[in-house]
Formats: structure tokens, sequence, C-alpha cells
């Protein structure tokens, strides 16, 4: 856009009448239009709009876009190698439901590994997708051979499925939970 922002436009691939597999918009035509002020001139209807790729939408840009591609979307955490390369690890699906955003590194189960415990959520994303509240905070155990298992709440009774902006340490076994309204808890974490 001319404001300097970069926008981000969503894609979906579905078949069309031909059975030929094309990439669409995502989101309406007055998404498009606020973004891109050649789409009303472009595709005058929304049924002009709904037929077109997003090929179709990007070549009436008066600039060449820069195109940007993800293909890894899971949750995933990185172990430093110490050499310089790191291991990636997936998180389980029970991290996937929603965006994760406070990571804190311990050996909280006392089994003498580094433990992940992991807050997450978010509300005031866009209205079309709705808020991202599926997640309780999960504590992870590290078995001492890269891989780590998921401790179900009954076992630590940890329990947070507020909107959890960050996990800060205070002293040894206490940590306060942020969120994204400013509110915070004060937890504390008893070994086994």
């Amino acid at each position: 856009t001319d404001d300097g922002f970069f926008e981000m436009i969503l894609t979906v691939f579905k078949t069309d009448s031909e059975k030929n597999r094309n990439e669409y918009p995502a989101h309406s035509r007055e998404d498009y239009v606020r973004m891109m002020p050649g789409i009303m001139a472009n595709f005058p209807t929304h049924q002009a709009f709904g037929k077109a790729t997003i090929n179709n939408l990007l070549d009436v840009l008066p600039l060449e876009p820069n195109r940007k591609q993800v293909n890894h979307l899971y949750s995933t955490i990185f172990f430093n190698n110490g050499d310089g390369t790191f291991k990636a690890e997936e998180l389980p699906i029970e991290a996937q439901f929603s965006k994760i955003f406070g990571i804190q590194t311990q050996d909280f189960s006392g089994n003498g590994y580094s433990d992940i415990l992991i807050t997450g959520n978010l509300a005031g994303a866009d209205l079309k997708v709705g808020s991202y509240n599926a997640f309780n905070g999960l504590l992870f155990e590290g078995k001492g051979n890269g891989t780590h298992s998921i401790l179900p709440i009954s076992k630590t009774g940890f329990y947070f499925p507020d909107f959890g902006r960050d996990i800060l340490p205070v002293g040894e076994s206490y940590f306060v939970l942020t969120r994204f309204d400013g509110n915070m808890r004060l937890i504390k974490i008893i070994s086994r």
C-alpha cells in the first residue's frame, strides 16, 4: 500500500468449474478494495471478483508485488546444537490449537531436564477469522534425549486459558503470566 506498510493477502486453493486447481483470494472484495485501489475498476462486481484468481488481482497492481510464501505453519521449537546448527521439533497437536506467545524453559518437573511451559491465544484477530482461544497452556516435560512429552493438566495443575502474552520468571519457582489486556497472574511451580 501507499502508506509504507505491507499488506498480507491470504489465499486458498480451489477447483474451478473446469476442474482446474487455482489460487484465489481468501477475503471479500471489500477487504481488497481498501488495500488495492485498482480492484474496484478492474472487478466492478462481486461476481467478477469471485472468479478472479490471485494472479488476476496482482496483475492490476501498479508495481510488481513482493511475494513471500509460507509452507510451514506449525508451532515449532528450535534447539541450538552448539555448532551453528539447530534441531527443529514441531510441537504436538495440542500446541497447534492456537497462537503461542509465552515460552519459558526450566526443569519444572524435577527430573533434571529442561521442560517447556507455554501460553497463548489471541483476541482481536481479523473478524472473519475470529479469536484464537482454544489453548489452555501446556507443560512439556524434557526426556533428556531432545524430546518432550505433554504433562496433562491433571498432573501439573497448570491451566491458563486466557490470552497469554508472556511468562516472566520471578525468583526460583514463581512466574508472572502476562495477558494482552494488561492483567497478570502470579503462579508458583512446584516440582515433584
